[in-house]
């Protein structure tokens, strides 16, 4: 079969080009069809029990003595003191130099359960955003939902 040689005229798409984008497009409705078809055949991700325990951990955390709380409190307290304060503070003692590394380190502990927290929630988001793709007036939902609240306010973020 003989090739041709179409030549390239500018302004002009050439058939080649027109080609490659079409295949591409395919490529691209396929990978969606593909993430949407194994997003729809996904399990759910957590047992009830498993989202019982975690939310249980943050309420155990938010509160007493056995919970994150007094730790998040008093790095939230450790902020509204200068630098200068703080070196100050555990410069000549050595009490209060190991009460401010075990605040490092169990700080460090909490955000890390509060990094995984955000993940799994992210995650939850974007399986509900998928999950009312099959709905026509999706994009209608989601902007009432992002600009009221369930009691009739803005939604805000301060």
């Amino acid at each position: 079969m003989a090739t041709r040689n179409i030549p390239v005229i500018p302004g002009v798409d050439h058939p080649d080009v027109i080609a490659r984008a079409d295949a591409e497009a395919r490529d691209e409705k396929l990978a969606y069809e593909k993430f949407y078809e194994d997003m729809r055949t996904q399990p759910a991700q957590l047992t009830h029990e498993q989202s019982c325990w975690i939310e249980a951990q943050f309420r155990k955390d938010a509160g007493g003595p056995d919970g994150a709380g007094p730790w998040r409190r008093s790095a939230l307290a450790s902020l509204t003191r200068s630098m200068q304060q703080l070196m100050d503070s555990v410069a000549g003692d050595i009490e209060a130099a190991r009460a401010l590394a075990d605040l490092s380190v169990q700080t460090d502990v909490y955000v890390k359960k509060l990094e995984s927290l955000v993940e799994m929630l992210k995650a939850a988001s974007l399986r509900i955003e998928i999950a009312l793709c099959v709905r026509e007036d999706m994009q209608t939902l989601l902007e009432v939902a992002r600009t009221t609240l369930p009691d009739g306010s803005e939604a805000r973020w301060h």
